[in-house]
């Protein structure tokens, strides 16, 4: 079965701990049925802007093909944080 990896961007004001928001992305994809468990989802940081700092989300599912799988993105990028 082939795996596809997502990654999204993600902005959070500067006044968002990055412990907090790494947390709130993982628990975001982990939360979206098609996103698989393993690799887990993980977080990283990327930058530090004038308008908040840039994360980086990235998970993996199994089927990009499928049409509900490629919805994930979509859930995760609309998670409040």
């Amino acid at each position: 079965n082939k795996k596809t990896a997502i990654t999204i961007p993600v902005k959070a004001g500067y006044n968002s701990a990055p412990t907090e928001v790494f947390a709130a992305l993982c628990e975001a994809a982990a939360d979206v049925p098609s996103v698989l468990e393993r690799p887990a989802p993980e977080a990283h940081l990327l930058e530090h802007g004038d308008l908040g700092t840039t994360y980086r989300v990235k998970f993996w599912i199994s089927d990009f093909a499928n049409k509900y799988q490629r919805k994930a993105g979509d859930e995760i990028a609309q998670h409040s944080l």
